[in-house]
């Protein structure tokens, strides 16, 4: 690789860590006025520590790809040529309306525990609290680094040479479904990590639900991912090691 072209590809990643951080930024308000409003205060320092929690996981995210030199988990605009076909699977209703129900279930999980801390329907203690602030941080970090093997996956590979084999390292090694893993455990965390024991109701709504996407998801992929049964012998375990 000539020195023209290591600078270009680094320019590249760079671009791709300021894209990233900027929608952290962006993101991070938006969570934050959603906690405040139904809180109706400032005054709230378990809202004020879990979002200093999220902006210091995906600094050490962003941090740690900088270091490997590999760009953020933003996709890569590929060179045009031949395109792969896939077979096109209609979505059915009921999984349209999973992911609608685990959408609403996510603005409650921050409301809940707004009101709550509002008209102190409950209290967490602040040990509970900030242990709950580390598991949030271990999902963020969790889902970075997914998609960060998803986006590896991506750059070594091109259209004109295709790759449709399903990924099996990083956290794909541990289980199938390590973004629903990384999730789940952030989204379990927050109510506590906001001091609400009634914002773990929202996350009892999640978790069936969520449960029902991962198997549905499974089946899907057996259909469109040549290789997926053989994954499935490789990585027994789709959620949780040991359990499911």
């Amino acid at each position: 690789m000539s020195l023209a072209d290591w600078t270009g590809g680094r320019r590249a990643m760079d671009r791709t860590h300021v894209a990233y951080a900027v929608g952290v930024v962006c993101m991070v308000p938006t969570i934050g006025a959603v906690v405040f409003l139904p809180a109706w205060t400032l005054d709230y320092w378990q809202a004020w520590v879990l979002l200093a929690v999220i902006v210091v996981s995906y600094g050490v995210a962003i941090a740690g790809s900088v270091a490997r030199g590999e760009p953020a988990p933003l996709r890569p605009r590929k060179p045009e040529g031949p395109r792969l076909e896939t077979p096109r699977l209609e979505t059915p209703a009921s999984q349209q309306i999973i992911v609608f129900l685990v959408s609403l279930g996510l603005l409650a999980l921050l409301i809940v525990p707004g009101f709550d801390h509002r008209y102190g329907w409950s209290s967490v203690p602040p040990p509970i609290s900030l242990a709950a602030d580390l598991l949030v941080a271990a999902g963020v970090l969790i889902t970075y680094q997914v998609t960060q093997e998803l986006v590896r996956r991506s750059y070594a590979t091109s259209e004109q040479t295709p790759d449709q084999r399903m990924v099996s390292t990083g956290p794909f090694a541990v289980v199938r479904h390590p973004t629903h893993a990384g999730t789940l455990l952030y989204q379990a965390a927050i109510p506590l990590a906001l001091g609400s024991w009634y914002g773990l109701v929202a996350f009892a709504v999640i978790l069936p639900l969520s449960l029902v996407r991962i198997f549905y998801e499974d089946k899907l992929l057996q259909q469109i991912v040549p290789d997926y049964s053989d994954y499935t012998q490789q990585v027994k375990y789709r959620l949780l090691p040991r359990v499911w």
